[in-house]
């Protein structure tokens, strides 16, 4: 009886938001929609958010793809992974985003590479999912990066592969970050972006290898060995500032705001 109320209420809100044309209201029952899809694993709910994930109505297909990632549904995961590869840009972002909420898996990690390997806005939602799954026990990211870069893809996609792998603190992506640094056959650009990754990780080897590239490198890279060797210094910094302290967070919105949005977007608030 749960589960047949449930799916009414699932597809009960999924019509409203059809029905609904005004974006602020659309966006209050895409958080309902979710709210409703935690943990729905009925064929009807599924069913009923995959088709509209895939709708021609932009705030229906968003609301359906987030509240898709609640869901416990068998092919959940695959219908999130299938949306990587959409024509429109917007869903493929989307998906990237919502995948963060599911659990880490092989097929989901090559396909958020593939979008990170295009660049652009959706490619910073797919790492961010990634670094949430580095966080896991099955989170490893180094064999899926060795994958990608097997297809020898130009410098301007293998800088992007390296960088991801930077948000692993695993050692053994550590290591194959400091081979790519010290790699004098690698593109520059590649070496720069793993010399990054390294700054975020201060462990003692990886700290020896700047140490030694800032000591030895020429030019750019030298300096970029020096800028990492400082943000490795201040993560040591940060790590030791422990307490309870208070912490202050400012609201920075890009927008010049009235009662009727007539100029939304204009302006820094």
């Amino acid at each position: 009886m749960g589960t047949r109320s449930g799916g009414r209420t699932v597809l009960r809100t999924l019509a409203e938001i059809t029905a609904e044309r005004r974006v602020i209201p659309c966006l209050r029952l895409a958080e309902r929609l979710a709210t409703e899809a935690r943990g729905a694993s009925s064929s009807r709910d599924l069913v009923g958010l995959r088709a509209a994930a895939r709708s021609s109505d932009p705030l229906l297909a968003m609301a359906a793809i987030h509240a898709l990632a609640a869901c416990d549904g068998d092919g959940t995961d695959v219908s999130l992974i299938e949306l990587l590869d959409a024509d429109e840009v917007w869903r493929t972002q989307h998906a990237a985003w919502a995948l963060a909420l599911r659990p880490h898996s092989a097929d989901g990690a090559r396909a958020l590479l593939r979008v990170i390997c295009e660049g652009g806005f959706g490619a910073m939602l797919a790492q961010a999912t990634l670094e949430r799954w580095t966080l896991r026990p099955d989170g490893a990211m180094l064999p899926a990066v060795e994958r990608e870069l097997g297809e020898s893809p130009g410098p301007s996609v293998r800088r992007r592969l390296v960088e991801t792998l930077g948000l692993d603190a695993r050692p053994e992506a550590l290591r194959r970050l400091e081979a790519f640094a010290r790699d004098a056959d690698e593109d520059d650009v590649v070496r720069i972006a793993a010399i990054g990754a390294l700054g975020d990780h201060p462990q003692a080897n990886a700290r020896d290898t700047l140490v030694r590239l800032a000591d030895a490198a020429d030019g750019d890279l030298a300096t970029h060995a020096l800028l990492a060797l400082h943000d490795s210094s201040k993560g040591e910094t940060n790590r030791a500032l422990t307490g309870d302290g208070l912490r202050v967070a400012q609201l920075f919105l890009h927008a010049d705001l009235d009662s009727a949005l007539s100029r939304a977007g204009v302006g820094d608030t």
